[in-house]
Order: C-alpha cells, then structure tokens, then sequence
C-alpha cells in the first residue's frame, strides 16, 4: 500500500473509530517473523519426538510368545482378543517408563474409556495393562480395562514398581482370562536376552460364593 493511500485509510478508519491507531510498521514486521510455522500433517510441534506407539493385532493367544523366534519391537505391543482371553506383549528397554511422564495424565480422558472388559456388578477401577509411562494413553481399549481398584492400587502398582526398576530389558505379557465365577489377571515378566523369568503376578475376581459377571466385548 502507498503512502498515501495508507494515509487516507487511517484517516477514515479513525474518523469511525478515534482510538483506533495503526500498528507501527517494525512491530508488524517483528510479528510476522515470530509467527508460527504451521506443522505438517502428523507432526507435533510441541513436542516432535514424542514416541509413537504401534499396536499390532495377532491370531493367535500369547503365552508362547517368550519363546518366539521374532517377537514386537520397541514401541510395537501385539494383542489377541478372543471371548475368553485379551492379551497384550511387549518389548520393554530398561527406563522405557520414564517415557510418558506423569504430567501427561489426564482424568478426563481416561474417564472417557469405552472399556472391552469390566465387571458389571462392583465399582472399578480403569486400569492400564501396562504402565502409563509405557504406552502414554489413557482410554485406549486394547490397553485399558476395568478392573478391581483395590488390586489396581496395591498389587498391580506395587508389581510395575518393581518391575520398573530393573535395569535390562524385559519382555512383558498381561493376560485376562475369563473363569467360572468371574476373570484373572496374570502378568508375566522374562528378561529379553535370555529369557530368564523376573516376576510374575496373579490376580482373581470372582469365586464360586461369590461370582462377579464382566462385560466382555466380542473384538
């Protein structure tokens, strides 16, 4: 625009509103430096190593999945689902818990979970199947459930603590397993370069005096 002509739209637009002044052209052109790149598809501009997470859907149930010749990669968890049986593995590096700190938890987003499993008759608890600081997200179904909070708060936490502190890498298996009276949940843990087993877990609800009924979403 040239100068006169800028004049004259000064002029006008204070004659409307009078205190309105024209922005001074080096702030405009300090603005327009600052400003923003917009990212590209798929990129996070705040943070553009976030890891990325790949969830693989396998044919078969994985308690022999330790004994593969080829198992999931860093960042990769395989799952089978089936009417009586979700499992979820994974491939763990020492300190791969540190990856999704705890300021990225979030209540609204985890009680948004659609959950594939939860018992119908008691309160729960919406559990991870792995640690938050795994896998990073709060309602995805493969990887969260619902469970008995008092197991979620105690012997499942107390269990990736422990887990949590070695200091090799770890092939890790949870599996939900539909009984008679209700499920279990079984957590077994081998270390990755020679399969040696590190811990295990193994949790019931539901008993034959006391049953308790899950919802199980068919896959």
């Amino acid at each position: 625009m040239s100068d006169d002509k800028r004049s004259l739209y000064v002029r006008i637009r204070q004659y409307f509103q009078p205190y309105w002044h024209p922005m001074p052209e080096e702030l405009k052109t300090k603005k327009r430096k600052s400003a923003p790149v917009a990212s590209e598809p798929g990129v996070d501009n705040v943070k553009p190593d976030k890891p990325k997470l790949i969830i693989k859907r396998i044919g078969r149930s994985l308690e022999k999945a330790f004994f593969a010749k080829q198992g999931p990669k860093q960042g990769e968890i395989w799952y089978y689902h089936s009417p009586d049986k979700h499992q979820v593995y994974a491939y763990f590096k020492a300190g791969d818990r540190k990856k999704f700190g705890q300021e990225l938890r979030n209540d609204e987003l985890r009680r948004q979970l659609k959950a594939k499993i939860y018992p119908k008759n008691e309160q729960f608890d919406r559990t991870h199947l792995f640690p938050f600081g795994y896998i990073g997200t709060e309602n995805n179904p493969v990887l969260v459930i619902g469970w008995r909070a008092q197991h979620n708060r105690n012997d499942i936490a107390d269990f990736e603590n422990r887990i949590s502190d070695k200091d090799y890498d770890v092939h890790w298996l949870t599996s939900i397993e539909k009984t008679p009276y209700g499920a279990k949940w079984v957590n077994v843990v081998r270390r990755a370069d020679n399969n040696e087993l590190v811990d295990s877990l193994e949790l019931t609800m539901g008993t034959n005096t006391k049953p308790v009924e899950f919802y199980w979403e068919d896959d």
